[in-house]
């Protein structure tokens, strides 16, 4: 099917192809992108992520002869690297005190540039662009980049880059249908943040699971499965004892307070409290023994949800993060703008965009305010235990809820008074948060 991507109805139009390959035959989708379209972008998403039998064969323009005449690479504004030809098949190049050549098959440099965050350049793409005169059609025509028609949340150079230096194949699959992937099992001295985001289990979205090392935030596990809330916090159980993982559970809406009372049940250690911002949060916690003063366990995304996209896209712009995920890569290529606020595509999902977004969020606003009040205390802490001689406990022997970043520091305990003379764990007060 050529031009796959531009055919009207063309999911249609494939299911019909399908059934005359009942008795044999391949088929064989070919196009550059048109958006995040429901036939060729679905295929070769699926492909991408071994979710279909199709296989995926890409062909960019500076692989061609007829068009990388001149060709040039640019970094930024001010770095260019020009190629040398020696012959037909031999190109030579220096750049950084390495000296490159190519001999008969110049894609293995073409794949290096790109991985460094280097853009191919000739007097024939210059001059194609200006005849073009729209970033759209340049992306979409020249270089094959799938764009959303609303505007993506992430440019897709960003995500590109990700995709092509940190992407990989967990190395380890559990639980249902291995949903469950694993890059890297708990190293010991390591501290652990996990994101859940909660679905009923028998709609169009999954529960999704992400766990995160906290020192480099390196993507380290995902899960992504429809679960009931329940039947989601055995899971949850099990990988946040494994990694120790401090837990925020989404529980905008009320879904996913029935996973973190399951969890309660169980003695689950790890989790977040937040304030619950809603009345109706409020009544579904108000008959049970969990609530802490007037903080709740869970996470209450609110009116935050920008800023906490907006810490997201900043960590991923910038390289604060490392994303290891497939499917992540997925749903960040539609997640973009609707009327202004930022959510995935008709058809498409945020799931894992969510649960990795709220570790990131949780990190920043907390954690690191954290860190930073502790440092700008320290000296006072130290010289007020000279003077008393006594020294200061990092936790009261009945305190249930712990916090594994900050196991030096003296935390907040609700049965005590917030009034720096508690004998039991002096100064708790400079460290009231949950």
């Amino acid at each position: 099917m050529d031009e796959a991507a531009f055919i009207d109805n063309g999911a249609d139009v494939f299911g019909a192809a399908l059934a005359s390959l009942g008795t044999g035959g391949k088929i064989a989708l070919i196009s550059t992108p048109n958006g995040m379209d429901p036939l060729y972008y679905k295929t070769y998403d699926g492909a991408k992520n071994k979710e279909n039998n199709f296989n995926v064969v890409e062909m960019k323009w500076y692989q061609d002869v007829r068009y990388n005449r001149g060709l040039f690479w640019v970094r930024g504004e001010n770095e260019k690297i020009e190629c040398k030809t020696l012959s037909r098949t031999k190109l030579r190049w220096e750049y950084s005190e390495k000296i490159y050549e190519t001999d008969e098959s110049t894609i293995e440099y073409y794949e290096v540039m790109i991985k460094e965050g280097w853009k191919p350049l000739s007097p024939w793409y210059e001059e194609m662009a200006a005849d073009m005169g729209d970033a759209k059609k340049i992306a979409q025509e020249l270089d094959v980049s799938f764009i959303g028609s609303g505007g993506n949340v992430i440019d897709d150079e960003f995500i590109s880059y990700h995709e092509e230096n940190f992407v990989k194949d967990p190395e380890f699959s559990a639980e249902l249908e291995k949903a469950m992937w694993i890059w890297k099992k708990p190293e010991v001295g390591h501290k652990y943040i996990m994101g859940v985001d909660v679905s009923r289990g028998d709609g169009k979205d999954s529960s999704t699971i992400v766990i995160l090392d906290f020192d480099n935030l390196e993507q380290v596990a995902e899960f992504k499965y429809k679960l009931p809330p329940d039947m989601l916090a055995e899971v949850v159980y099990k990988y946040g004892n494994m990694y120790s993982a401090y837990t925020i559970v989404d529980i905008t809406g009320g879904m996913g307070v029935a996973t973190v009372l399951k969890l309660l049940e169980m003695e689950y250690n790890f989790l977040h409290y937040d304030d619950p911002k809603s009345r109706k949060l409020s009544e579904k916690y108000a008959k049970t023994k969990y609530t802490e003063g007037d903080k709740v366990p869970g996470f209450n995304v609110g009116n935050t949800r920008l800023q906490l996209v907006s810490e997201f896209e900043e960590h991923i712009r910038e390289n604060k993060t490392i994303i290891r995920s497939h499917r992540l890569i997925s749903e960040l290529r539609t997640f973009v703008y609707k009327n202004g606020r930022p959510d995935h595509m008709e058809g498409y999902h945020d799931d894992i965009i969510m649960a990795y977004a709220m570790c990131i969020f949780i990190v920043q606003t907390s954690f690191k305010k954290l860190e930073m009040v502790e440092k700008q205390t320290k000296a006072m802490l130290d010289s007020w235990v000279n003077i008393n001689n006594k020294t200061v406990a990092p936790f009261l022997e009945d305190q249930k809820y712990v916090n594994p970043f900050y196991t030096n520091t003296p935390s907040y305990h609700p049965k005590q008074g917030n009034n720096g003379n508690n004998d039991n764990g002096e100064f708790n007060w400079l460290f009231g948060m949950r």
